[in-house]
């Protein structure tokens, strides 16, 4: 597909790294962070789920009166899925129709699919690629990154695209723990252990009562943005958010939620003990409790040294504000608001004092843009802290 001039690029990037572009006659599709196109550019109206590792844009023929969905899957590139009437067919990208509407069930995710009664998973030409040996594909909930299966003994094991084994099929569940992370809780006989699929896949040590990940929460909800409580940290796996002394509903699926895997919570005979994230070594308890306690967002007067940034802050602010590419005729002083993690990127920007809306616009994009900083910390160990810089924008002549 030759690839277009885009008449606008939008400002969001989701956490997929995807961002919508238009094209003439107002019609929208997405790119990622390379340029690729992800979703060619030829429709009237997307509203997608930025949570989602795909994107499904209804269509509606007026001469035809026929409804269909077009998935487009981040993970299968080149080729997108046509939904009508509870059967899907595949179309590469060019819209050239590479199958019938064949296909009963098919995960948009992962591409695995059932054909005429049988299993496999669809490559990224289209080809269904069958494994005898499957009896189905069981849900194991949403943004897996990976394909669990079931055989024919009713064990779970994971294949990848493929269709080889990551994980041997012996398990009697499997939980994916964070997004982000590839860990899973494995279950067989009531009890449960950690595994990593191709990596520890045959030696996972089974033999907890109860296993529950431990999460940093390195990004919040815009929604709760002004709330000092929402952030602490996360624990639980059944997408409740709980924190020391406030508690919200949520699932993991939330736009700007990122939960980090920090370590494991396992029970054995009313013991407690801390797992490291591959599930194998026991941590000291104090230490990830302290841990733990440093993860929150500490306020610039609760560290013992502050954070700074790596550079003359307000001299590069000026000069970005003056490098803008379009000549404003407004003016007037922005507070930006951010959290400094600990690595020294930010996050979290949101607008703390504004003006108009277009600079308070203006504001956040420049933020983005400053360079590292050195986290704050306590003791010996680094924090996430807030910090707030002024913007002050002058009149521009055109």
């Amino acid at each position: 597909m030759k690839h277009p001039t885009f008449t606008s690029i939008g400002d969001y990037v989701d956490k997929f790294g995807l961002t919508m572009v238009e094209v003439k006659n107002s019609r929208y599709g997405f790119v990622n962070q390379k340029g690729d196109i992800v979703v060619p550019p030829v429709y009237k109206y997307i509203e997608w789920n930025c949570d989602s590792p795909f994107i499904s844009i209804d269509c509606y023929d007026d001469n035809t009166g026929e409804y269909t969905q077009h998935i487009y899957s981040i993970k299968i590139p080149n080729i997108h899925f046509v939904e009508k009437q509870g059967m899907i067919a595949v179309e590469d990208n060019s819209f050239k129709r590479l199958s019938g509407f064949d296909y009963d069930w098919l995960d948009y995710e992962t591409g695995c699919a059932k054909r005429d009664g049988e299993y496999g998973t669809i490559d990224a030409k289209g080809i269904f690629r069958v494994k005898k040996e499957l009896q189905g594909f069981r849900a194991q909930g949403k943004d897996l990154g990976f394909n669990p299966v079931i055989v024919k003994d009713g064990k779970v094991g994971i294949i990848d695209n493929k269709l080889n084994f990551t994980l041997p099929a012996k398990y009697d569940s499997i939980q994916r723990v964070a997004y982000n992370s590839p860990q899973v809780i494995v279950k067989i006989q009531g009890r449960y252990g950690v595994a990593t699929p191709g990596v520890n896949a045959g030696s996972a040590i089974v033999l907890y009562d109860k296993i529950t990940p431990v999460y940093h929460l390195v990004n919040r909800h815009p929604d709760e943005a002004e709330s000092d409580d929402t952030h602490f940290y996360v624990e639980g796996g059944n997408g409740e958010i709980k924190t020391e002394n406030y508690q919200i509903h949520a699932t993991y699926e939330w736009n700007n939620w990122t939960d980090e895997l920090f370590c494991f919570k396992a029970e054995k005979a009313g013991k407690v003990f801390y797992l490291d994230v591959n599930g194998t070594k026991i941590l000291d308890k104090k230490e990830v409790e302290d841990e733990i306690n440093l993860n929150k967002v500490f306020e610039p007067y609760e560290t013992q040294h502050r954070a700074e940034y790596q550079g003359d802050l307000y001299s590069e602010i000026r000069s970005l504000i003056m490098a803008r590419k379009k000549a404003k005729n407004s003016h007037g002083r922005v507070y930006v608001k951010f959290i400094i993690n600990k690595d020294g990127t930010i996050s979290d920007e949101t607008i703390e004092t504004g003006a108009d809306k277009e600079l308070e616009q203006e504001a956040i994009r420049i933020v983005k843009q400053l360079k590292k900083w050195n986290p704050a910390t306590i003791g010996n160990k680094k924090v996430r802290s807030y910090e707030t810089v002024r913007l002050d924008f002058y009149s521009i002549s055109k």
